[in-house]
């Protein structure tokens, strides 16, 4: 089976170094290029964490997608965020800020992966509108 998300190994590393030595709840965002390829990743490390959940500084996203990404032609495709070991699924909250981004950005899908840190996992999945309701899927992922 094709996977379905492809990963450049640097960005994989990049979000192994960042979560693996932080308390989980911290994230950033994950930019794709024309291709489809996730080639970026941004750490928020001005977003509020806190033991239970992450807000993304979006004042900082938006500046980073505006003057950085988008002159490149990389497009913000998701959000990836660490949880404690016990929690590899997105939450009620996750999928709540989820829902809201996808339909301020008239997003269809939207990449919400989960880290947990101990050992480090990736853990993958997509946020698709199906009937006009948001359903969470389980993807593939690989490296190139």
């Amino acid at each position: 089976m094709r996977p379905l998300i492809y990963i450049a190994v640097d960005v994989f590393n990049a979000m192994k170094e960042a979560f693996s030595t932080r308390l989980p709840e911290c994230g950033g965002v994950l930019g794709a290029d024309k291709a489809g390829i996730i080639t970026e990743f941004y750490f928020d490390s001005h977003g509020i964490c806190t033991p239970d959940s992450y807000t993304p500084d979006h004042v900082k996203i938006n500046e980073l997608l505006e003057n950085d990404w988008a002159p490149r032609g990389i497009s913000m495709v998701g959000i990836v965020h660490s949880h404690g070991n016990a929690g590899a699924f997105p939450s009620c909250g996750d999928l709540f800020y989820c829902e809201q981004i996808m339909r301020a950005a008239g997003l269809a899908e939207f990449l919400l992966p989960v880290v947990t840190v101990a050992p480090f996992c990736l853990h993958a999945y997509a946020v698709r509108v199906v009937e006009g309701r948001i359903k969470v899927c389980v993807e593939e992922y690989a490296l190139v």
